[in-house]
C-alpha cells in the first residue's frame, strides 16, 4: 500500500522531540517551583514582621505622651553614645537593640518574632534633628519623642530583622 502524505501518524523523531520539551518543561517547573515557594514564605515573614513593628508603634501612640517611657541608658541597656549633656547621645538610630528586653513576642508557623522597643528624645534646633538623653525633668523634654522598633526572627541559622521608625509630639 503507498502512503500518502495526508495520512496521520507521528514518526518516531517528532515523538522523540515531543518527550524532550516535555522533559525540559517538566525540570523547569521543578527548579523554579522550590524558588518562588521559598520568595512567597520570605515575603510573608517580612510583611509579618512589618506589621508586628507597627502594631508596637501604633500601641505607644495611643498612650498620652507623658505615659510613653525613654529608654533609660543608666538601666543596664546603654546606648552607645550617652551622658545627659551629650547632644546625639541617646540615639535609638545608634542603638543595637542587643541589650534591650523584648517588648512582645509572636508566634506564627514555627516562627517566632521578637519586638523590642528603644524610645528617646529627640529636638530640631537650627533644623537638624538631633537626640539628646533625659535628665528625668520636665525641664529637658522638649515634647518630642523618636520611637523605634526592630522585629527579629530566625530560620535555621540566618536571623533577619526589620525596623520602623516614629514620632510623638506632646500637644
Amino acid at each position: 500500500m503507498p502512503v500518502s502524505i495526508y495520512e496521520k501518524g507521528a514518526t518516531l523523531l517528532e515523538l522523540l522531540i515531543a518527550v524532550v520539551m516535555v522533559t525540559v518543561a517538566v525540570v523547569i517547573l521543578t527548579l523554579t517551583f522550590p524558588k518562588a515557594s521559598s520568595t512567597i514564605t520570605n515575603s510573608r515573614q517580612h510583611q509579618l514582621a512589618t506589621n508586628f513593628a507597627s502594631t508596637g508603634i501604633q500601641q505607644l501612640k495611643e498612650q498620652p505622651y507623658a505615659l510613653i517611657q525613654v529608654t533609660d541608658p543608666t538601666a543596664g541597656t546603654p546606648f552607645p553614645v550617652s551622658g545627659t549633656a551629650n547632644p546625639g547621645g541617646c540615639d535609638c538610630s545608634k542603638e543595637d537593640f542587643s541589650g534591650l528586653p523584648p517588648d512582645a513576642i509572636y508566634t506564627e508557623s514555627g516562627v517566632t518574632y521578637t519586638r523590642k522597643v528603644c524610645v528617646n528624645l529627640v529636638d530640631r534646633p537650627g533644623g537638624v534633628w538631633t537626640s539628646y538623653c533625659s535628665d528625668n525633668t520636665s525641664a529637658t523634654d522638649k515634647g518630642l519623642k523618636n520611637i523605634r522598633v526592630r522585629v527579629t526572627w530566625a530560620i535555621g541559622a540566618d536571623t533577619h530583622f526589620t525596623e520602623m521608625e516614629s514620632m510623638v509630639t506632646r500637644q
